[in-house]
């Protein structure tokens, strides 16, 4: 995929979401607080930050003991400084068998994956301590990030392009191409529609978006799929996942989807049977 990738816009439109309950990450060396920092649930109110910096530990047992009800959170990770350097040194390093489509979501997916976020597993960048699963103290994925996280994703072909467009109004959206690689997003670029005469057109009509698609699928020579929301949909979508978690996400995207008689603000295409049935499954699991 082509090197015209707009961070900040990623994280603009596809950012992670504040975790699902408050939480603390502490970095130490020689067994000292040199970092850290309090990590704030959707709707948990404003709070004080850290302020254990120096802090001796020399059992993260006992202090969790304390930092618990000094923060008021339900679960903390401690990452070992020299260990930490040594990660990301071999997380950012250029390899000459690496894909061109390495970026610094992907890296930081995999990095989340050597501290044991996600599997809540003890490793030696991290150990966690409180609650679990441990993956709630963190940052949150946006919800379409996992889109093709099932059974049904496993139907679609292993490369593959997802088109997100949200429209802002009238001849104005903002347009974020990912590249995946089975569920797994493996790069992302912000395409250049220039070429394509589309002011003035529906961009919620199948033939608009089909154009689109048409684009993505020439210039990459992958297969592409594309959905394009309203502005006010996303936001919503977006609040329902932070406070209700990402079904609520998906249940909402398909009730609106659904809609009949009303202005349409949602539009998939292409929208074959396996993207149906992965729509579904997503707003009925859990």
């Amino acid at each position: 995929m082509e090197l015209r990738q707009n961070w900040h816009k990623f994280q603009r439109i596809l950012g992670p979401l504040p975790p699902k309950k408050s939480g603390l990450v502490l970095l130490l060396s020689h067994n000292k607080v040199v970092a850290g920092v309090l990590g704030l649930a959707a709707g948990a109110g404003s709070r004080s930050g850290f302020r254990d910096m120096g802090r001796q530990i020399d059992d993260v047992n006992g202090a969790w003991g304390d930092l618990s009800g000094k923060y008021d959170c339900g679960g903390a990770t401690f990452i070992d400084q020299g260990e930490l350097l040594h990660a990301l040194s071999q997380v950012a390093a250029v390899r000459g068998q690496a894909p061109a489509t390495d970026h610094f979501h992907a890296q930081l997916a995999r990095l989340r994956e050597m501290l044991g976020v996600e599997k809540g597993e003890k490793s030696k960048l991290a150990t966690h301590l409180g609650d679990r699963p441990v993956e709630q103290f963190w940052p949150r994925k946006n919800f379409m990030l996992g889109m093709f996280r099932s059974f049904f994703g496993e139907l679609f072909p292993e490369r593959k392009l997802l088109l997100v467009g949200v429209v802002n109004g009238p001849d104005s959206f903002e347009a974020l191409l990912l590249e995946f690689q089975g569920a797994e997003v493996k790069g992302f670029a912000e395409p250049d529609f220039s070429g394509i005469d589309w002011r003035g057109l529906d961009l919620f009509l199948p033939e608009t978006a089909a154009r689109f698609v048409a684009w993505c699928e020439n210039q990459y020579v992958l297969p592409a799929y594309s959905i394009f929301l309203s502005r006010r949909v996303w936001e919503e979508l977006r609040a329902a996942q932070m406070t209700q978690g990402d079904r609520a996400a998906w249940r909402m995207l398909q009730r609106i989807r659904s809609q009949r008689d009303v202005e349409k603000e949602v539009q998939f295409e292409p929208e074959p049977w396996p993207m149906k049935a992965l729509l579904r499954w997503h707003s009925m699991r859990g």
